[in-house]
C-alpha cells in the first residue's frame, strides 16, 4: 500500500469519500416520510385535544345557562319563551340570572367563529338555540311560555342545544327529524352539545351513532314492559321510540310526553 499524503499539519490522515461521509438518496427519503408521519399524527392529535377543550368551554356555559334558567323557573313556575316580543328573546330572560362576566360569556360556543351578536344587546351572542319543536300545540311548545308542571320528564328533554349561528331555536316543525333542524354537530366527533330541562348537560350524536339520552321511550299502543306489541312511532308527533323522545317536551295528560296515551318502557 502507498503512504496515505501529508496534510499541512504534517500529519497523515485517511480520507473518506462523499459516499462514506453522506446520506444515500434513499436514507434522505425515508427520514423526510418519518418526519411527515409524525407531524401529521403530532397534528391530529393536538386538533382533536383542542377540540375536546372547546367542547368542555361550551358544556360548562350551557351549564351556567341551565343554572340560570332553573332560577328563572323557580321565580316563575314557567320555562323561558323563545320569543317575548320585538327585543326580548329567551337569553334576555334569564341574563339577569348569570352573574357578572358570564352574562356574555356563557353564551358564546368557542367554536362559533361567526359570533353573531343581537342587535339590542352587544353581551348576547347567538349559538344556543331552544328546542321549538311544536308536536302538540303552544301548551308544550317552549317557543311559548310553558308551564313547569307540563315538563314531565326534565332530565329527559332537551331545552337548548348548538344551533345555526344566529339564531335562537332550533327543531321548530311538528314532525322529527335527523339531522335536527337548526341543530349544528360542530364539536370534535360530530357532536352537539345539549342542556336539559333540569339543568345537566350531554353531548349528544345522532341516533345512528350513539345512544347517549335513550333512557325512555313511549309507544302509542298497549305493550308489556319490554316495549313488545306496541308501535315505533308514536302517531301524532311522529317521534320514534329511541333517541328523538328527548326533543319531546311534556304532557299532563299521560305518557307520550307530547301526545298522551301510551306505555313507557325502558331500553
Amino acid at each position: 500500500m502507498g503512504r496515505l499524503p501529508l496534510s499541512a499539519d504534517g500529519c497523515r490522515h485517511t480520507v473518506r469519500s462523499a459516499k462514506e461521509s453522506g446520506f444515500t438518496l434513499f436514507e434522505l427519503v425515508a427520514v423526510l416520510l418519518l418526519v411527515m408521519v409524525l407531524s401529521v399524527v403530532l397534528g391530529t392529535a393536538l386538533n382533536w385535544s383542542l377540540g375536546l377543550s372547546y367542547r368542555c368551554h361550551c358544556t360548562m356555559n350551557l351549564r351556567q345557562i341551565g343554572m340560570a334558567t332553573q332560577m328563572y323557573v323557580q321565580d316563575n313556575e314557567s320555562y323561558p319563551p323563545a320569543w317575548q316580543n320585538n327585543k326580548s328573546r329567551w337569553m334576555d330572560l334569564i341574563k339577569p340570572y348569570l352573574e357578572g362576566e358570564k352574562q356574555s360569556s356563557a353564551f358564546l360556543c368557542p367554536c362559533d367563529h361567526t359570533r353573531i351578536k343581537l342587535p339590542w344587546d352587544a353581551e348576547i351572542t347567538r349559538s344556543d338555540g331552544i328546542n321549538s319543536f311544536n308536536f302538540a300545540g303552544s301548551t308544550y311548545c317552549f317557543w311559548y311560555t310553558v308551564s313547569e308542571n307540563n315538563v314531565a320528564r326534565p332530565s329527559g328533554t332537551i331545552l337548548f342545544a348548538d344551533c345555526t349561528p344566529g339564531k335562537y331555536y332550533c327543531g321548530g316543525t311538528g314532525k322529527f327529524s335527523e339531522p335536527v333542524k337548526d341543530v349544528v354537530y360542530r364539536h370534535v366527533g360530530k357532536t352537539f352539545c345539549a342542556c336539559y330541562c333540569d339543568g345537566h348537560v350531554e353531548v349528544k350524536k345522532k341516533n345512528g351513532q350513539e345512544r347517549l339520552g335513550r333512557v325512555s321511550i313511549e309507544t302509542r299502543k298497549s305493550g308489556n314492559e319490554n316495549g313488545e306489541d306496541g308501535d315505533n312511532a308514536c302517531d301524532d308527533c311522529g317521534a320514534d321510540q329511541g333517541w328523538s323522545a328527548i326533543w319531546r317536551s311534556a304532557s299532563g295528560h299521560g305518557r307520550c310526553p307530547w301526545t298522551g296515551t301510551g306505555t313507557a318502557t325502558r331500553i
